[in-house]
């Protein structure tokens, strides 16, 4: 019985052990590395942006700017979100945060979706065509990008 009980203490402490120190997946990255809790910044901006709390997106951004992560393509793709979405939108340093994002990772769907629309708003049609084309061949099953940015291209001609 004594065995039994240290077998199933050692079991529980393993488990336990793994539990809490397995690394984190962020929401809304496409990148493939591992995040553990002190650099997994990606799911509260991601939880800011959907909450539209565009302001504290930018505020942690620029923290994490700090950490050098600004090299990151997601980095740059939630940066230029954010400020597109800004009350007072900043779209030439949104462009550049996409364009950078793809020069980091040239497959990077979310900034092609996103670059896409910044393109709708400057009234960039054919530029925001070129956008979907690439995220065509980027998902060619279909993916929520594509899917995203074709409508928002369908209803910019209507």
């Amino acid at each position: 019985m004594k065995t039994l009980f240290k077998a199933i203490t050692l079991f529980l402490i393993i488990g336990l052990t793994l539990a809490f120190s397995a690394p984190s997946y962020a929401a809304g990255t496409e990148e493939d590395e591992v995040k553990t809790p002190e650099s997994d910044w990606h799911g509260f901006v991601q939880m800011d942006i959907d909450s539209s709390y565009y302001e504290s997106a930018m505020e942690r951004l620029e923290t994490v700017r700090a950490n050098n992560e600004e090299s990151s393509a997601d980095w740059n793709n939630y940066m230029g979100y954010t400020l597109r979405k800004q009350e007072t939108p900043d779209l030439a340093a949104a462009e550049t945060h996409y364009q950078k994002a793809l020069a980091l990772k040239a497959d990077h769907r979310g900034a092609m979706e996103y670059y896409g629309e910044l393109k709708l708003l400057q009234e960039d049609l054919a530029g925001a065509q070129k956008l979907l084309a690439s995220l065509q061949k980027a998902c060619p099953e279909s993916c929520d990008e594509l899917e995203e940015l074709d409508a928002s291209i369908k209803e910019y001609t209507e």
